[in-house]
């Protein structure tokens, strides 16, 4: 007999979607694919002489559950998880569910169809295990399933972030990723040849998804993966610091980036929309920061800084 299962997506904010995503994981979720849809346009502040253009991010969470007595329980618990968020001033728009059954042979093809192997940069190749790759001598490949963090290098943030290390990792680094999620980038600069990496996240439920990480990528010696917010896990200077999160997390962590970076070091940060530039340029000067180099995906920024 063939297992019935329910396909639940869920469409919301890309502010919320991280949170959303690890609840989804809480109530026993196998994993959560999750797609930035292309924003939407729309004219406000009609008072201004000019109309301004926002871009309403939106991220689709698509996961499963087995079709069973639980799933109505399920179903209840995320309609009112989404209720708690918005009542504690989490911006969740469009909060959308939708639902429908599937079986057992589409939600395997479906899911595993969603993740070919992603080329990015010159030289990373991001794939989960169930791909079949033979690598070039210069290509890296990191071995990544999704769904259990964030950060499975199919996100335009994390590309950016990835192609900015590539560009600046040439061997022995100290390196700082703060917000490590799934690890990728850490385990990225390991594998390009940093030669001791300290990943933080201030989700604790991530630590081990990225120790897992880097022990199936055999990096597991080079990376220290520590719960930690920001910079209070960490000691000494570094020659990178990498942070892929949102802009609202970027900015005030900024005055404390050149306590922690070397003399020649680099900054690299991605997760910042288009329109948020202007404020990380601002408190990048303010703090004695410079931009060395922007790089652009979508309506995505990712920029390397170093001390002035």
């Amino acid at each position: 007999m063939k297992m019935k299962w329910t396909e639940i997506s869920i469409t919301t904010s890309y502010e919320a979607a991280e949170i959303v995503s690890n609840f989804l994981l809480e109530l026993g979720a196998s994993g959560v694919l999750i797609n930035d849809e292309v924003c939407e346009t729309a004219l406000h502040d009609t008072s201004s002489p000019v109309n301004s253009v926002r871009c309403l991010h939106r991220v689709n969470l698509i996961t499963h559950f087995p079709t069973d007595d639980l799933i109505g329980n399920r179903i209840a618990k995320i309609k009112t998880f989404l209720q708690e968020l918005q009542e504690i001033g989490l911006e969740i728009r469009p909060a959308q569910i939708e639902i429908k059954s599937i079986t057992d042979e589409r939600w395997s093809e479906s899911w595993k169809s969603a993740f070919p192997p992603l080329r990015i940069g010159q030289r990373f190749i991001v794939s989960p295990r169930w791909n079949k790759i033979t690598p070039s001598s210069e290509q890296v490949v990191i071995w990544l399933d999704p769904g259990m963090a964030f950060g499975t290098g199919y996100h335009p943030t994390t590309q950016l972030a990835l192609s900015l290390l590539e560009e600046v990792i040439s061997g022995g680094e100290r390196v700082a990723d703060i917000g490590t999620g799934s690890g990728i980038l850490a385990i990225a600069a390991a594998k390009l040849g940093a030669d001791k990496v300290i990943a933080t996240d201030i989700d604790k439920t991530v630590i081990p998804i990225a120790q897992e990480n880097a022990r199936i990528n055999g990096v597991e010696e080079k990376i220290e993966i520590v719960v930690g917010n920001a910079f209070e896990s960490l000691s000494g200077r570094y020659d990178i610091i990498v942070v892929n999160i949102l802009t609202k997390v970027i900015l005030p962590i900024i005055p404390d980036c050149p306590n922690y970076l070397k003399a020649d070091g680099l900054l690299i940060f991605s997760g910042i929309l288009t329109e948020e530039m202007p404020n990380i340029e601002s408190a990048a000067r303010f703090n004695g920061l410079q931009i060395v180099k922007t790089v652009t995906k979508e309506d995505w920024v990712g920029v390397s800084l170093s001390l002035d």
